[in-house]
């Protein structure tokens, strides 16, 4: 889902298969999912009309199996008329939400399925757990590589929704006379549903696993890789059969120039620094999305915009910390002073007091710049933070906010501490060191 390509192929209608139109799709992890068609499905081939096609099926010059979902034409058109003489093929071009790889899927009855897999970039690194077990012996030149594929590690979410990371290992290949040997582990994360779900309910999934992914980071991340299977979905190999992987691609919002690997005491927490209660903790954080769903999706917004500083990445932490606030009391009408500071006192802890060390100052500054930036009064740009200041003011909210998720969802205070401390993420130490204005 990371590297832009094209597939060349036929494609067609699923209640007109016999109708088929040549054409390639272009896909763009960025830009989206584009089908370009040397003509149209249209009956008026010159003058088709403009049209919404709910799915697309494909063929491609490699016999692979595509299906489109949530067609629209954007553009149609390109020939050139004269009179008396031949016609040349108009173009007809769609932008497409969702591309499957490997199944023909019909309908919307169809598109369903039991289960998704998903490779995360760091989500490898933030395990931290190898098959390999490898030996130097420099003197006696010799080097030995033992691999064995570790167990996955199985949670649930509910009654009815289990997940799991799943450890993958590509085996190496055997040569008449070896020169080299490749073992590639990779690590997924994974749901099985007993109820068929749709591609979009299962993508929520994804979507709450890899923000849990981002508290623990400390930095933005995204997918690599999705793949989908489903009960309905069934491929034939003689007498036996088996569910189809499916590929799944479609437009990712975030960017994925951060492709570097970072390691575990550059993150706020990995997995081996809350093993134990890993279970617990990630059912919780399911649990607890939807109600916290708002404020959660205005504190990772942060996170994707790297070192960009704007009044707007200020306001958006502050309202986080509002709709946190009103979510968790369930008081809808509450001042912002009394807000903030009830989330100062629930949350604190030895290593977050370091950070804000003065309560009361701290609280003022958040509500001065937040009604300041908010109204722009003359009357409130006196006590207003700018520049360096509003943004090591944003960097405090910012900590205290994540404080308040994971310790919502089952971290105590004293794991918090321990953790802020021991970690060696320069935002974090940078925030400790320079934050005191």
């Amino acid at each position: 889902m990371i590297s832009k390509f094209e597939i060349k192929g036929q494609w067609f209608l699923p209640s007109e298969k016999d109708n088929r139109v040549s054409g390639f799709l272009l896909y763009d992890p960025d830009a989206g999912i584009t089908l370009e068609l040397f003509g149209n499905f249209s009956k008026n081939q010159l003058f088709p009309n403009l049209r919404n096609d709910e799915f697309i099926l494909g063929i491609t010059n490699d016999s692979r199996q595509i299906t489109l979902h949530h067609c629209q034409v954007t553009k149609t058109g390109g020939a050139t008329l004269v009179v008396g003489e031949e016609s040349g093929i108009p173009i007809t071009i769609y932008r497409v939400r969702y591309l499957l790889i490997g199944t023909y899927i019909n309908n919307t009855n169809d598109f369903k399925f039991n289960r998704i897999s998903c490779e995360i970039h760091n989500l490898d690194e933030w395990v931290g757990i190898s098959g390999f077990d490898i030996e130097n012996d420099h003197k006696n030149l010799k080097i030995s590589v033992d691999y064995k594929l570790p167990s996955a590690i199985e949670f649930t979410i509910d009654d009815t929704v289990s997940g799991k990371l799943k450890f993958i290992v590509k085996p190496p290949t055997s040569f008449h006379y070896q020169k080299d040997i490749s073992i590639n582990q990779r690590v997924a994360f994974e749901i099985n549903t007993d109820e068929e779900k749709s591609l979009e309910e299962l993508l929520l999934y994804v979507n709450k696993f890899q923000n849990f992914l981002i508290f623990a980071l400390y930095k933005s991340t995204f997918p690599t890789s999705i793949r989908i299977k489903g009960d309905r979905h069934i491929e034939n190999y003689g007498d036996k059969t088996d569910k189809k992987n499916i590929e799944v691609y479609f437009q990712t919002s975030s960017s994925n120039t951060l492709v570097k690997p970072i390691y575990d005491y550059e993150m706020l927490f990995s997995y081996k620094s809350i093993q134990d209660d890993f279970p617990e903790l990630i059912k919780n954080w399911f649990e607890k999305y939807s109600l916290l769903e708002p404020s959660i999706n205005l504190l990772i917004e942060q996170f994707y915009n790297g070192n960009r500083f704007t009044t707007n990445t200020f306001l958006n932490l502050a309202q986080s910390a509002e709709t946190f606030h009103a979510r968790i009391y369930n008081q809808p009408r509450k001042i912002l002073r009394d807000r903030l500071s009830e989330l100062v006192d629930k949350y604190s802890n030895e290593a977050l007091n370091e950070i804000i060390d003065n309560k009361g100052k701290f609280i003022d500054q958040v509500i001065d710049s937040r009604n300041y930036y908010t109204h722009y009064s003359k009357k409130g740009k006196k006590n207003t933070l700018v520049g360096q200041e509003l943004s090591f003011l944003s960097k405090k909210l910012q900590v205290l906010l994540v404080c308040a998720f994971i310790i919502e969802i089952g971290f105590t205070k004293e794991k918090v501490s321990i953790l802020l401390n021991n970690n060696y993420q320069s935002e974090l130490i940078w925030c400790k060191k320079f934050c005191g204005f």
